[in-house]
């Protein structure tokens, strides 16, 4: 694991009642508090708790930490790979090229867990060659589409 932080910015909220503090305080970490009634003194993180909650959280049922941790995760991946952010002239945190249409055809690609998505363009002969990424929506089977039957048993 890695180091501990040295300051921890809250809030006052009563959450974090006295085993929190004594958790922290055992651990090295020097509590700093924010104003009371002051949520500008913390206006990034409460954006980003805020994103965090509303983009994700409130539309999955989390079963564990290791639940949590992979849809976090997933978020944070696309949170910077592909979301955009207005303060960035609507480009993501990682830059990315804007492809010309000769490249091929809009493909849509799931993001975290199918919730977001980001959209690439892919050469039709390129698209059916690769290998799926982890990120990429699999091609449906055109007969499963269409409701065909599967072939007889031989008796």
């Amino acid at each position: 694991m890695g180091h501990a932080p040295c300051y921890l910015l809250r809030d006052r909220d009563q959450i974090f009642g006295k085993d929190f503090v004594d958790q922290v305080k055992a651990m090295g970490i020097k509590q700093v508090l924010s104003a009371p009634r002051a949520p500008w003194q913390r206006a990034y993180v409460e954006r980003l708790i805020g994103s965090i909650r509303r983009e994700c959280m409130d539309h999955f049922i989390v079963l564990g930490e290791r639940s949590l941790h992979r849809t976090l995760t997933a978020y944070c991946a696309y949170y910077h790979r592909w979301r955009t952010h207005l303060s960035l002239g609507k480009d993501a945190p990682q830059s990315r090229r804007i492809p010309p249409p000769a490249e091929g055809a809009v493909v849509e690609i799931a993001e975290v867990g199918g919730l977001h998505h980001h959209y690439e363009r892919r050469a039709a002969q390129q698209a059916s060659d690769e290998t799926p990424t982890p990120h990429r929506v699999p091609a449906e089977d055109p007969q499963a589409s269409r409701g065909s039957a599967p072939p007889p048993r031989s008796m």
